[in-house]
């Protein structure tokens, strides 16, 4: 699934820095709703 999605390494490591971004936005979300 993920191969597909990402079907050359040089877009996964395009991809690496707003995955990691949409990571923190999402836990930062849901620490919000913990409180």
């Amino acid at each position: 699934m993920t191969a597909r999605w990402l079907p050359a390494p040089q877009s996964q490591l395009k991809l690496a820095p707003d995955h990691s971004t949409w990571r923190v936005a999402l836990q930062g979300f849901l620490d919000r709703e913990r409180t």
